[in-house]
């Protein structure tokens, strides 16, 4: 979970409830795929008594993304983020997945989450990748938790913490994917606000199989490889928000991921692709 924080200053109500931007999750091309999705929360100067409800938003962008999980080559996707509020609840689009929170909290969030695994065609820029088996778009269902902690006297740096599972309910990779993450978001004016968000991603057998494998039946230069479960990726994602006025807004985001363990020893990454994963995302939006 990637958080951008955003203090009470004088940017009237929209600027303060613009407190959190949330993914580009680059997480294989956007949430699965890099999403980049824009949260809005209270300010750290409210607490769970806090009355006032958050003002809905809406982002549209588009992102520069791995063309497929440990691919060196890089395609665009679009971008879009939004949430709809309910007291503190709230159902939230980011990218190709959605979330709902149904704690009415300031500072912890928990519930469903849906999330999108983009597939890996015959048709990328690799011969050698087209020769593996195709994966078909994977849809994944789960849950997220985050708790956010205010850090400091004056409100403006904040803490985030977050988990979220998912598991393929599609039948093409069978498996799960979860992420841990921890961010640091600062406000450094009433206009301008920026986090930095590490993360951790771990995926099981039958994840790791389905894109770092190779199979030994297939005709293919690569050698026969078996991925098995454990982390896979690590990362760093820089996010900022600038607002232009009271309701709109413009969020930049910088992300690098690096492959680890299995699939950093796949064929598939270390041959053909890179266990480099960068990308960049830009998204215009307007609190409503």
């Amino acid at each position: 979970m990637t958080v951008l924080y955003c203090h009470k200053g004088r940017l009237g109500q929209a600027g303060r409830n613009f407190c959190r931007i949330g993914k580009i999750k680059c997480r294989y091309v956007v949430a699965g795929v890099a999403i980049a999705a824009v949260i809005s929360m209270e300010s750290s100067q409210a607490d769970d008594h806090t009355q006032d409800q958050p003002e809905s938003f809406l982002a549209l962008g588009a992102a520069l993304v791995p063309e497929f999980i440990g691919s060196e080559e890089s395609r665009v996707v679009p971008l879009l983020a939004g949430r709809v509020y309910k007291d503190k609840r709230y159902i939230e689009a980011n990218g190709t997945g959605f979330r709902v929170n149904i704690i009415n909290s300031g500072r912890f969030a928990f519930g469903p989450a849906l999330g999108v695994t983009l597939n890996r065609s015959d048709n990328v820029e690799s011969d050698v990748i087209a020769s593996l088996p195709e994966v078909d778009t994977a849809v994944e269902i789960g849950g997220f938790a985050a708790y956010t902690l205010p850090i400091g006297k004056n409100g403006r740096t904040q803490l985030t913490v977050g988990q979220q599972i998912l598991f393929d309910v599609t039948n093409n990779h069978d498996g799960l994917r979860s992420t841990s993450s921890i961010g640091v978001g600062h406000s450094f004016s009433s206009r301008l606000q920026v986090s930095v968000n590490a993360f951790v991603d771990y995926v099981d057998d039958d994840f790791a199989k389905t894109y770092f494998s190779v199979p030994k039946d297939i005709e293919t230069s690569l050698q026969p490889f078996a991925a098995g479960s454990g982390a896979n990726k690590v990362g760093l994602r820089v996010n900022s928000l600038f607002m232009f006025n009271n309701n709109w807004f413009v969020t930049g985001l910088v992300s690098y991921g690096r492959l680890i363990g299995d699939a950093s020893d796949s064929p598939v990454v270390n041959e053909e692709g890179s266990r480099n994963q960068a990308a960049v995302g830009l998204s215009i939006g307007r609190s409503f």
